[in-house]
């Protein structure tokens, strides 16, 4: 498990700018989903939206794991 100690000022920075990326560009695919006609390409955004779910998730975990959130 991480401690505070154990990440630098800009790590926590970078790691705060990581998930600010990572939500912008989910809520770029949910909104753009359901405008997706191509079963093929709809797949691949809807794979996105999960993926970018669980960065987020993995970030925010290492987040609470270093006492921050």
């Amino acid at each position: 498990m991480i401690n505070r100690n154990q990440l630098a000022g800009h790590e926590m920075h970078e790691l705060h700018e990581i998930i600010q990326a990572c939500a912008n560009s989910l809520e770029k695919a949910q909104l753009t989903v359901n405008q997706v006609t191509d079963p093929d390409l709809r797949n691949v955004v809807q794979e996105c939206i999960r993926t970018k779910h669980n960065q987020i998730r993995a970030a925010e975990d290492l987040l609470k794991n270093t006492g921050i959130m």
